[in-house]
């Protein structure tokens, strides 16, 4: 992990110094051998797609952020909608495999690194890791929070509701597909945020946009299965000109969740169902 911190100290640099151009395009993609990434900068949508062999595990993954006490959250596109980004491809592989985007005004910014890693094809396997910089531009110090949000889809993919999640030591997430051969989602942010909380549905992605303060309510879980979210909270303060880092390693394994007793399995599929008909389709804001 040493690296990995080294590397997010200069996330800022290595954006300053990089050839950067204004979003003009909705989404921008990376590819790295049997993975696919792709990241919608200029709205909540946020990381929209994390396809391994093919295959999308995920929803929604972005980051939001709030500035004092009061007041609700904003995504952090909100910073500045038409952000300056990077596409580059670090190894030798086809395919751009690494995103610089920075969202800045006159008050914060913040610069963002993603680095997609993929594996041989078929493996079921690969690793992203986001790296992020916050940055004080105000002349007042800045009690911040920042969140982390992802709702995934680890059953083969698919919208069924038949995930769990637990958070491990406030710092460690782990969600994965409960019925037969699946796969296995592991986060591990630095230090220990402030608040986390696994939650089902779209409970904790309404309180980032309701227009309130939220503070992450530490149930860790694990839950019953379903479809299942979770988010990160760091709280800190900022004075003017200062900085804080935060880098997060995520990666993608195969996994074979026991096989529930026939009746069992027969009452999980008839409730995964009902919940797929009461989801709404997924908004990108």
């Amino acid at each position: 992990m040493t690296g990995i911190r080294r590397t997010a100290w200069s996330v800022a640099a290595m954006v300053a110094a990089m050839t950067v151009c204004p979003l003009h395009a909705a989404i921008v993609t990376l590819q790295d051998r049997n993975a696919e990434a792709a990241f919608d900068l200029s709205s909540s949508a946020g990381m929209t797609t994390w396809k391994v062999d093919g295959t999308d595990y995920l929803s929604r993954q972005w980051f939001w952020y709030r500035v004092g006490s009061s007041g609700g959250e904003q995504s952090v596109d909100t910073i500045n909608p038409a952000p300056l980004y990077a596409l580059t491809n670090t190894n030798t592989d086809p395919g751009k495999d690494t995103l610089l985007v920075r969202y800045d005004n006159s008050d914060l910014r913040m610069d963002l690194r993603f680095q997609l890693s993929g594996a041989s094809a078929g493996s079921g396997r690969a690793n992203l890791v986001a790296l992020v910089e916050i940055t004080n531009r105000g002349t007042q110090t800045k009690n911040l929070d920042f969140f982390q949000y992802v709702d995934a889809d680890l059953q083969n993919g698919t919208k069924l509701g038949l995930d769990a999640a637990e958070i491990f030591g406030g710092n460690r997430a782990v969600q994965n597909g409960t019925f037969g051969p699946t796969s296995s989602l592991a986060v591990s942010a630095t230090g220990t945020p402030s608040h986390w909380q696994v939650s089902p549905g779209l409970a904790l992605l309404n309180s980032l946009q309701d227009g309130l303060p939220t503070t992450l309510n530490d149930i860790a879980g694990p839950l019953p299965a379903g479809d299942m979210t979770w988010g990160l909270q760091w709280s800190f303060s900022l004075a003017p000109g200062k900085s804080q880092q935060i880098s997060i390693v995520e990666s993608i394994t195969p996994f074979t969740a026991p096989v529930p007793e026939p009746a069992t399995a027969v009452l999980l599929a008839m409730g995964a169902l009902a919940l797929a008909a009461r989801r709404p389709r997924r908004r990108r804001d």
